[in-house]
Order: C-alpha cells, then structure tokens, then sequence
C-alpha cells in the first residue's frame, strides 16, 4: 500500500533514492529521548537489510554539532546514542574531512572521498563518557567548533543586516529578487549562486586551467559538493534578504524555502560536504524542504528525510551507486 501525504512528517509523497550513501544529519541524536532512539535503531535495521545500500556518513562539522552543547552532561548523553547507533552499523559509519577537501576530490576526478571510519574516535568517545567530560580530540574540535560557530553566526548577522538594509532602501533590488527567486530552481539557479562556486575552485584552477566556473557549471552534476553548498548558501542569503511580513504575502510558494535561520550557512557546509549522498537524515524540515526542491530540478544529487518519514516513505532497494573510500 501507497502512504499517504498525511502519515509524512516533512515529505509530500514517496520518494525512491538513487543513490547508496546516506548522509545524517547530528539533530538525529536527542538526549533523554528514547522514542527517537528506537527509530532511529529500527532506521539502521532497515538499511542494513538492503545490501544494495552504501556507508552511512557523518561530517565533521556534524560531529562536532552533536557535541556542542554547554551542557556536560548533554554532551555525554549523545555520545552514548551516538556510539549506540555506530557499533550497530560498524565499518559502515565514516567520517568526511571537510567540504574543501570534497570539492578538492570532485575537481581532481579523484574516486576517492577523504574520510575516516568510527573506530578513529571510538577510544576518546568512550574517554569522554567514563571521564564526564570531552578529552583528547573531541575536546579540541569542541574547541574549535565554538570558535568556528560563533564566526559564522557573526557573518550570518552582517549579511542579514546588510542584505534587510539594501532590499528596502532599493526598489531595483527588490525587482531583482522577484524575478530571481522564481527562476532559481531551474539551471537559472546555477548562475545565481556562481560567485559561491567560484571561491570553492578558486585554489584549484591553478593546477587545472581547464577548471573555469564555465566547465564547472556545463557538467554541474559532476560536482554535487560544489552546487549543493552554493545553491543552499544563495538560499540562506535570500531568507535574510526579505522580512517574515513580505516573505508571508509576496513570496508564500516558496515559504518553506525562505525561513531564514542562523544556521543556515552551516547547513549548506554539512549538506554540500556530503553531497554526493542519495539521502541526508536531518530533523531539520525547512533544510529537507531546501534539498527536495533542488532535487526534484534536477540540481543536485540529494533528497531529505526525516527518520520517521525515512520509516514510512523510503523505497527500497534503489541505491547501487557508491563513491570509493578513502
């Protein structure tokens, strides 16, 4: 039997996936919350019985998401989960670097993703539970992600400022937006975003001349890392851009798409980093909202599900598509 639209958390029908890698998002692990932990274990259960399935892959922003709150014993409460759930999966469970060395692999043709497995950081994640509190390099990237996140939450605010200021001192801009917004999923959109995809390839084309954003774009399915992230940066910057009053009655058909958040920028980086995934787990439903869209134009290679709706709406087995590792 077909499930209906009404069973669905954040989705508006089945949906079949093509490619094998999954993508989960850190917002999947909640503390004291067992309910949430029973899906998520029946979700593992339910792709380790597909053997066409790939690896199940976590950023390291994303790890680094799932142990950043204040509270210690938060912190120590989703690393249990979090280690529950990778030794139900075991080598399956890998690690990606960063979006730059992702971008780096697809520009280069290399076939390998620069990864690491679970069992890197499994004797400081048991450290870290025994000792009550973050050690070895759980605590420096903790360290480092506070830094990192309070960087870009400044920038997030200058360009939400920034962006709110323009758009309603120019009524050129304001027509601008109009028209972009309608055309941007659609390759239209690739040229929206251009600027973003520019400065990721701007380190590489040194060693590549024939790596222009011109031949980027032409063969844009190639490189998933970088129009994912760009074309989800551009979108975090148009949801600055508008108030939630003219967001609500000039641009209600794309509402789910223009709710701007302050993580929206680290959501592109986490999204973009595993692009090359046929599905990312996030409870995150504006952000599923964002990958389905892009998807369904046939922009990018991933869509977004809820681990509910995973339960419900996934159609396997249909991935067969896997990267190599490395």
């Amino acid at each position: 039997m077909v499930p209906s639209s009404h069973q669905f958390e954040a989705l508006d029908r089945e949906r079949q996936v093509h490619r094998a890698d999954v993508l989960f998002d850190s917002n999947v692990f909640r503390a004291n919350d067992d309910e949430s932990e029973k899906k998520l274990h029946a979700l593992a259960n339910l792709l380790i019985a597909h053997p066409g399935q790939g690896d199940f892959w976590f950023s390291l922003m994303s790890l680094s998401e799932l142990i950043a709150s204040s509270s210690r014993e938060r912190r120590i409460e989703l690393l249990k989960r979090f280690r529950n759930f990778y030794l139900k999966l075991r080598d399956r469970v890998k690690f990606m670097q960063s979006l730059e060395a992702n971008v780096r692999a697809e520009c280069t043709g290399s076939k390998m993703i620069p990864s690491s497995s679970a069992s890197d950081v499994d004797d400081d994640i048991v450290k870290s539970i025994v000792a009550g509190d973050l050690v070895g390099l759980l605590k420096e990237a903790h360290e480092d992600w506070r830094s990192e996140k309070t960087r870009l939450r400044k920038k997030y605010e200058e360009h939400h400022k920034h962006g709110q200021k323009h758009y309603a001192e120019r009524a050129e801009i304001r027509l601008e937006f109009a028209q972009s917004i309608q055309t941007y999923f659609s390759t239209e959109g690739l040229n929206q975003c251009d600027d973003f995809a520019r400065d990721l390839i701007a380190g590489l084309t040194s060693s590549d001349p024939s790596l222009t954003l011109d031949a980027v774009k032409a063969r844009y399915q190639n490189y998933p890392c970088i129009w994912t992230f760009s074309l989800l940066a551009r979108l975090a910057q148009y949801a600055q851009t508008i108030t939630d009053e003219e967001r609500e009655r000039n641009f209600h058909s794309f509402d789910d798409v223009l709710r701007p958040d302050q993580n929206d920028f680290i959501d592109a980086d986490i999204a973009g980093t595993g692009a090359h995934c046929g599905m990312m787990i996030t409870n995150d439903h504006d952000l599923i909202a964002k990958l389905n869209r892009l998807y369904d134009a046939n922009l990018i290679w991933m869509q977004g599900f809820t681990v509910s709706d995973v339960l419900v709406a996934y159609n396997p087995p249909n991935g067969r598509t896997r990267p190599a590792r490395g």
